[in-house]
């Protein structure tokens, strides 16, 4: 296959192109999802293709191909070139990229079982296991649904600059669903693991831990008191933390939407954009967490990025043509969710680093507010560094003191001013692996967390109209 590769992108290069890689995999993979007490969906799949794009005159073309054969692969190379000369007459500002050295490597990254070792009946008696388990858990679980994946694949690389990388991947995870009601409400709760391994990531999770503690806790919302609304002191936990700091920073700090002007952090490099204390990394670079990898989807090695160091903006995740366009060297942040995706900036493993404090130090400066607790999704809008988030529950606090639990909440902020009213973080740190980011139609793993974070003021809604915390 190698040879085949390199030889398509010599003749890429022969034929005009300034610059060409090409991405081909194989993939395989399993799902299966139990919903109240039935296999609701199962289902088994492989695939084989190619992506390959190439620089003509300042214009981009990409193809992809169905197959590995030569025929398809020269079909694919025919196709990306004349996209690529039929756009160059048009390209308002011509696309470069990064000079790169060559790399040449196989990454393979560990795991104790394989999936596939693993016969399917004893995958489909493991999910069904947590879903029994969740939904008989309390007469007020009236929906569970367990989901279950593991996939491998099997990626090559060649680029123009030389470059051959091999890339054996493995993924395996399971998320847990629990919804409980009453005559009054509906309350749900959710779990998940997710990482770069082998069927040990789901052979190691305890039944009762995850389903059982997901099912109580949807049925411990049914007592809860609504959140109050308000503007309020919080302190945010380590999944909350998390959630703001990639969803609501990290995609700012992502270098194709800086330079699309979709970022509240164009041309704040060099400035205090936080509160002093505030440092945020992304680092694949870490061992055994789900954004983990050796080498980006470009060939190049994987670093750690230090994006906020002390409240001052660092740097920004790059691809090749990003780094090109702001003459910076490429950090090997280029993501891809497959072999037939194009290679864009993307976050890893994302959070704030931690801090000097416990958790009871910074619950002893709230006066009167609210501790935060998981996270359920939201909204962000990155140009405007707006963000409305979902939470699972919460508690009120008052003089220092945890108190009654919450339901029902939504917290809602401006990034930058969030940033810049922390006043203290935790030494209790914590780093969630769970799922993926999507992003331009792509999804890529990633883990993120934190230490919990108090910060002077945020905005909550609640259903408790006009009466805070």
């Amino acid at each position: 296959m190698r040879s085949l590769l390199t030889e398509i992108i010599e003749c890429a290069v022969k034929r005009g192109a300034g610059f060409a890689d090409i991405r081909a995999g194989q993939a395989t993979s399993t799902s299966i999802t139990a919903e109240d007490g039935r296999v609701r969906d199962l289902s088994v799949g492989e695939s084989c293709g190619a992506g390959l794009r190439v620089l003509v005159d300042g214009a981009w073309g990409f193809a992809m191909a169905g197959s590995h054969e030569a025929k398809e692969l020269r079909r694919c190379l025919d196709d990306a070139l004349a996209m690529a000369r039929a756009a160059s007459a048009n390209v308002a500002e011509p696309a470069r990229v990064a000079e790169a050295e060559p790399i040449e490597a196989v990454s393979r990254l560990p795991f104790r079982i394989d999936p596939t070792t693993v016969a399917l009946s004893e995958r489909v008696r493991k999910v069904a296991a947590f879903e029994e388990r969740a939904r008989k858990h309390h007469a007020s679980i009236v929906n569970t649904r367990v989901h279950y994946y593991d996939g491998s694949s099997t990626v090559e690389l060649v680029n123009s600059y030389g470059s051959y990388v091999r890339w054996e991947n493995l993924g395996c995870g399971m998320y847990v669903v629990v919804t409980a009601a009453d005559e009054q409400t509906r309350q749900i709760a959710y779990d998940g693991r997710a990482l770069p391994a082998g069927w040990e990531v789901v052979a190691d999770l305890d039944v009762d831990q995850m389903a059982g503690d997901t099912a109580q806790r949807a049925v411990d919302l049914l007592a809860a008191r609504e959140a109050p609304a308000g503007s309020m002191m919080v302190v945010l936990d380590p999944e909350i933390t998390g959630l703001i700091t990639h969803e609501a920073f990290g995609h700012n700090c992502e270098a194709d939407l800086v330079w699309a002007g979709e970022s509240i952090l164009a041309g704040k490099e060099g400035q205090q954009v936080a509160a002093e204390g505030v440092t945020v990394v992304d680092d694949p670079t870490l061992p055994g967490h789900n954004g983990s990898f050796e080498y980006d989807d470009e060939g190049l090695l994987a670093k750690r990025h230090v994006l906020l160091r002390n409240g001052v903006l660092q740097e920004y995740l790059h691809c090749l043509e990003t780094a090109a366009y702001f003459g910076t060297a490429d950090n090997g942040a280029a993501r891809t969710a497959s072999y037939t995706d194009l290679p864009i900036p993307r976050m890893s493993n994302t959070f704030i680093e931690a801090g000097d404090s416990d958790l009871d130090s910074l619950l002893g400066e709230v006066k009167k507010g609210v501790l935060l607790c998981r996270a359920r999704g939201g909204y962000v809008d990155s140009t405007r560094g707006h963000f409305s988030f979902e939470v699972e529950t919460g508690y009120e606090v008052a003089d220092g003191k945890v108190g009654g639990q919450i339901r029902n909440c939504t917290l809602t902020g401006y990034t930058l001013e969030t940033l810049a009213r922390v006043l203290g973080l935790s030494r209790e740190f914590e780093l969630l692996d769970r799922g993926t980011c999507g992003k331009k139609g792509q999804g890529v793993r990633t883990a993120l967390g934190g230490p919990y974070v108090l910060v002077e003021y945020l905005t909550l809604g609640g259903s408790r109209l006009g009466e805070e915390a």
